[in-house]
């Protein structure tokens, strides 16, 4: 189907519709982030069970969950390759527990025990080796590639 115009005014569309979907990835960036910090100020106060329905958004955060899931979501927001201490951190900060009270201590020993179980029957997660240091990171995402 052709529309009757030149290939140049077809690029200068196809570059002002690109600019235009890069500044809506922008906002759509910065929406999730405003999200995200909604959903951490709840689960200080207590409502940790919330979910969303809109389109996009991941599920919000529950302290009911299990290590292993906690983990995996707290994989699935940063969307990278985490090692135990920064998985932690993220659900430290999730749960508002102070990563030095000893509960970091303790949920870092408990979840690498449960990532490596999960990883050695080949189950959610994959490890790499990031120079000297284990990485976790969902099996999703090789499975994807």
């Amino acid at each position: 189907m052709s529309i009757g115009i030149t290939e140049a005014e077809k690029v200068v569309l196809r570059d002002f519709y690109m600019k235009k979907i890069d500044r809506l990835q922008e906002e759509i960036k910065q929406k999730e982030e405003e999200i995200s910090d909604v959903v951490f100020r709840l689960s200080v106060l207590g409502f940790n069970d919330l979910f969303t329905t809109i389109e996009g958004i991941k599920e919000m955060y529950s302290t009911g969950w299990t290590m292993a899931r906690k983990a995996e979501y707290a994989l699935e927001q940063a969307g990278k390759y985490m090692a135990i201490r920064e998985i932690v951190h993220d659900i430290c900060k999730y749960e508002a527990i102070l990563y030095s009270d000893g509960e970091g201590k303790e949920m870092a020993d408990k979840l690498a025990s449960t990532l490596k179980q999960k990883v050695d029957k080949g189950e959610v997660f994959v490890r790499i080796l990031d120079g000297n240091l284990f990485k976790y990171g969902l099996k999703k995402w090789v499975d994807n590639k």
